[in-house]
């Protein structure tokens, strides 16, 4: 008349199990629980999307994905944030791909709370600054189970060129994260190319002004004067001139008479 316990785990999940608990020690079973969730590859459709919208009664959350457990319980080691996550609230991508007709990269997703409500959804780009996610917000907030929608959309052209990996997470009311999920962008640096040509443009026309500067300065100091003429410092003189009559004979002074001289 008692309740069977649960099945034991197959030998798989329990190999990945330990492998989990090797890489990061402190991760409680409820959190080992939600990572398998989490990073599992879905299979079937949802047998009741009311209450789990990946939930399937033939495959469970999916097929466990070693790699990806693994690599996210020693994440949240590397991060600090073992024993701090929110296992009840829930984030999940639902689509990653380009949009043609706006040229954006988007992400969309869920989020929702099992035992509250999420407060708000964020991502960053490698380890930049968290920003906020768009959504649409409810007034007075969504009660226990109720999920909305999520999208983030980035341009690739303004991300470095490469990879890029885009990390999300959702918060609940008292601010503790859930656990982040990953997607992959490639980034093609053409607006960053852009203006790191502009740059080197200007740096180089403000070089080449300095040059035509300081090649004018030497030009203008080498530069001879023709000599200055010289000027006497005395006034010159001015003589009047006297017009003699040509038929006029000019006047002789008359010589005074000459004395008898002395016997």
């Amino acid at each position: 008349g008692g309740v069977p316990a649960p099945p034991p785990p197959p030998p798989a999940v329990s190999g990945i199990l330990a492998m989990m608990i090797e890489a990061n020690p402190d991760l409680t079973t409820a959190e080992m629980k939600e990572i398998l969730k989490l990073t599992a590859e879905r299979r079937g459709e949802p047998s009741n999307a009311a209450v789990d919208p990946f939930w399937n009664r033939d495959f469970g959350w999916g097929m466990v994905d070693a790699y990806k457990a693994v690599h996210l319980s020693m994440y949240l080691a590397e991060q600090n944030l073992t024993g701090t996550v929110d296992v009840f609230s829930q984030v999940h991508i639902t689509n990653s791909s380009m949009n043609s007709s706006t040229g954006l990269y988007e992400v969309r997703g869920m989020a929702w709370g099992q035992a509250g409500s999420i407060a708000s959804v964020e991502f960053r780009i490698n380890d930049g600054a968290w920003t906020e996610a768009t959504y649409e917000t409810t007034e007075g907030g969504l009660a226990a189970l109720e999920r909305f929608e999520w999208v983030v959309a980035l341009n690739p052209a303004l991300l470095d060129k490469g990879n890029q990996t885009i990390e999300i997470r959702g918060l609940n009311d008292q601010g503790a994260p859930s656990l982040p999920v990953f997607s992959t962008v490639m980034g093609t640096g053409a607006d960053n190319d852009g203006m790191a040509g502009l740059g080197v443009d200007l740096i180089s026309l403000s070089l080449l002004l300095v040059v035509v500067i300081l090649i004018g300065l030497l030009v203008q100091g080498a530069r001879i004067d023709p000599p200055s003429h010289l000027h006497s410092l005395t006034e010159p003189q001015i003589t009047d001139a006297v017009l003699l009559n040509v038929d006029t004979p000019p006047e002789v002074e008359p010589k005074g008479k000459s004395k008898p001289p002395k016997s």
